[in-house]
């Protein structure tokens, strides 16, 4: 079993006392150097630009942290955990149950992801698989910058392969016999590099045949060959008389619950999200239609404004006597009254596009307030 630290949390813990972009690039560039040589180099880099920061690279073993290190046998060159929070995230939800629930729900959910794959390899059609033959793609094309070499070996299988229009710059050594190059990443995951498949091209050799056999669809097919097979459920179980076990008393945990909080914190950011979202859609929408995000929605259930009031009835005077108006009657008042308050409950919420009350009902409701008080004023005197 080959141990690995996790280059991520590794850096983290780095970065405490070491900080800035340049020392980050140069250690994540060590830890991806495949051989020694590029190892070292990434290393003096970060000597030249902080010495305390490569006395602390240097303080772990390099078998746990970079490629140039690691063993060759797994065929794996992750740097990272992620396979571990991959698996992590799928049970979340089961974690904080009691043992026997979590492990039964992770039976359950190991069972469907067997029959997933199963399913999914069936239909697939390839030697290797679907991820690998994408890498495999990638380092097809970068082949087309080297040139292979023969030395004229008993099998013919020893190539210099040359980088493109630099003879005295990088070049490599592959063994296609052995499946080796000098740069270590065929060596390491078992993947044909650029260099091994620019001379395997030479030769005509199909590249597929070359890569290691973990990665076939074959070997995925075998790895999800077994099954987890059903269980009865605990009133099928065979019965004893032996105690109950009982669960531990629940104590609360010290500090906040952080699943929970972070929970709270990702639904005030998607309602704000919404909001905001709702928003642009309704100012985009009144611009589309010609009115601006300070005009107001005019009323269509045809009320008029109060503001507007009706002109008053034409009356004839006498040039030689002006008669002064008459008080008005208690039951002309109440009508009046009355009618004002059903003006005062059609009048429609004439908004703005941001939601606020628009200056024009502000003024008609300001208005029905003012003639209901004078009518109820005059109906008091009149009493």
């Amino acid at each position: 079993m080959d141990h690995r630290h996790c280059v991520r949390h590794l850096y983290n813990n780095f970065s405490k006392e070491h900080k800035g972009k340049q020392l980050k690039d140069c250690m994540w560039a060590a830890a991806r150097a495949t051989n020694m040589a590029e190892f070292k180099i990434e290393m003096e880099k970060i000597k030249k630009l902080n010495m305390k920061a490569w006395e602390w690279l240097e303080a772990v073993e390099k078998e746990f942290w970079t490629r140039a290190k690691f063993r060759t046998n797994s065929k794996c060159d992750a740097l990272t955990n992620n396979r571990c929070e991959t698996f992590n995230s799928q049970i979340l939800d089961y974690r904080d149950k009691p043992i026997i629930t979590m492990m039964e729900e992770i039976r359950l959910h190991l069972m469907g992801r067997y029959v997933k794959m199963k399913q999914m390899i069936a239909k697939y059609q390839g030697p290797i698989c679907r991820r690998i033959q994408n890498k495999l793609e990638v380092e097809k094309s970068n082949s087309r910058e080297w040139v292979p070499t023969c030395c004229g070996d008993k099998s013919l299988s020893k190539f210099e392969v040359t980088y493109k229009g630099n003879i005295c710059g990088k070049q490599y050594i592959v063994d296609i016999e052995h499946k080796t190059c000098s740069c270590g990443a065929w060596d390491l995951s078992g993947i044909p590099c650029a260099h091994s498949i620019s001379a395997l091209a030479s030769d005509d050799h199909n590249i597929e045949d070359y890569v290691h056999t973990c990665y076939s669809a074959v070997s995925f097919a075998q790895a999800y060959g077994p099954c987890v097979y059903p269980i009865n459920g605990p009133d099928l179980w065979p019965r004893n008389d032996r105690e109950i076990p009982l669960p531990p008393p629940w104590r609360r945990q010290a500090g906040h619950n952080k699943r929970r909080c972070k929970d709270a914190t990702d639904e005030a950011k998607k309602a704000t999200t919404h909001a905001n979202k709702t928003k642009r859609v309704r100012q985009k929408n009144a611009t589309a239609t010609g009115v601006s995000s300070s005009s107001q929605i005019e009323p269509t259930n045809g009320v008029a404004s109060l503001s507007q009031e009706p002109p008053p009835a034409p009356q004839s005077q006498s040039s030689s006597q002006v008669t002064p108006p008459a008080p008005p009657s208690q039951s002309c008042s109440q009508a009046e009254l009355t009618h004002a308050i059903q003006l005062m409950q059609k009048i429609p919420l004439s908004r703005r596009s941001n939601f606020g009350v628009s200056t024009e009902t502000m003024a008609a409701a300001s208005e029905a307030s003012r003639r209901i008080t004078k009518l109820y004023m005059n109906t008091q005197a009149l009493k």
